[in-house]
């Protein structure tokens, strides 16, 4: 009874002990070299909208006032992926080429629309190529899946293929390192059972 509730290790207690090693293994796998690649995947991931949305028949332009629903229907976005693009128009905000008026959108400035160095980034980080090659193939996706014109789940397993998911949940780094934290919390979860 109330004994053995006492004698398991409370979550909070775990997170602690786990916690302890959390920056050694995140360290071991090396994620620290992500805080290097972060602000590059932002740029090369708001340069892919840019050029989707370009793509799309949208090119901003500085000081254009846009309504959502209006721009969205002017680049044909399907109705399943409306909230995705009305997302993205979001993040183009944070970027800051966009800045909200009310119920629109003002371009605030002209965002680059070229293709981003996916291939270069890929050579100088290669421990995250697996993020990258996705990244790559859903940017280069990415206006034929706003207007319907590609399945998403194709562009994520093509031809049902699950060898891409397969490499990000067992090569990535991320994941590596995640499942060892999880690994970690069991472990102490079981260490902390009663014996009997």
């Amino acid at each position: 009874g109330n004994n053995q509730r006492q004698a398991v290790a409370s979550p909070t207690k775990i997170a602690e002990q786990v916690q302890a090693a959390t920056d050694e293994i995140l360290l071991s796998h090396g994620l620290n070299r992500y805080e290097g690649l972060r602000p590059i995947l932002d740029a090369a991931s708001s340069a892919y909208v840019a050029a989707a949305f370009a793509q799309l028949g949208w090119t901003p332009r500085v000081g254009e006032r846009v309504f959502k629903a209006e721009l969205l229907d002017r680049m044909n976005i399907v109705p399943k992926q409306r909230a995705l693009a009305g997302q993205m128009l979001k993040w183009l905000a944070e970027d800051g080429v966009l800045r909200s008026d009310g119920d629109a959108w003002v371009v605030a400035k002209q965002e680059s629309s070229s293709p981003a160095d996916v291939k270069g980034m890929r050579a100088e980080y290669p421990q995250f190529d697996i993020e990258l090659m996705l990244t790559e193939r859903c940017g280069t996706s990415l206006a034929r899946v706003l207007d319907g014109g590609v399945d998403p789940l194709e562009v994520l397993f093509p031809a049902g293929s699950l060898s891409t998911a397969e490499r990000l949940y067992t090569e990535s780094p991320g994941a590596i390192a995640f499942n060892s934290l999880v690994r970690n919390v069991v472990a102490r979860a079981v260490e902390a059972l009663p014996s009997n």
